[in-house]
């Protein structure tokens, strides 16, 4: 019982912080995708302790958008500064 009280608690910590990290549209913005991804993993290993297959499928499309987020905010432009060859 602990285990899914930290998950669903935990889970929902996690994406309220996300969500205050991305709405203060500041320089710690970006860092709430990835309390956000934290929190879908807690969701969705919840989801699947209490067999709802509706909270997994939600969280794994959530999961997907947060991936685009740390794409969008981390990855995509370092990617494109890189120079021909170099390892990033």
């Amino acid at each position: 019982m602990m285990l899914l009280w930290s998950l669903q608690w935990g889970g929902c910590l996690l994406a309220l912080t996300g969500a205050v990290m991305v709405a203060s549209n500041s320089r710690v913005s970006r860092f709430g995708f990835l309390f956000f991804l934290a929190g879908n993993v807690a969701w969705v290993s919840y989801g699947i302790l209490i067999n709802a297959p509706g909270l997994v499928t939600k969280e794994i499309g959530f999961t997907l958008i947060n991936m685009l987020g740390v794409w969008s905010w981390f990855l995509r432009d370092r990617l494109r500064t890189a120079p021909t060859g170099a390892r990033v």
